[in-house]
């Protein structure tokens, strides 16, 4: 263990888990956290390019029938 605190300096009594003064994790950040928040990030890409893809292809469709809907009328 650690006897000073890596960001604040504090000194440290023992098994903490915490700093006692600035909060700082004391063991580093657990592996599971990192990888949880790494894969948040890809979710909400994914997510992202998902909806304006969609949106993109539902505004294609109404274009092109209101094209054909368009073309049609011209005939008459």
């Amino acid at each position: 263990m650690n006897n000073f605190c890596k960001n604040c300096g504090t000194k440290l009594e023992g098994n903490e888990q915490h700093c006692p003064e600035c909060g700082t994790p004391l063991n580093g950040v657990p592996e599971e956290t990192l990888k949880y928040y790494e894969n948040e990030e890809k979710r909400a890409k994914t997510s992202k390019w998902f909806k304006n893809s969609a949106l993109f292809l539902i505004g294609a469709i109404i274009f092109l029938f209101v094209l054909a809907w368009a073309m049609s009328m011209s005939y008459r």
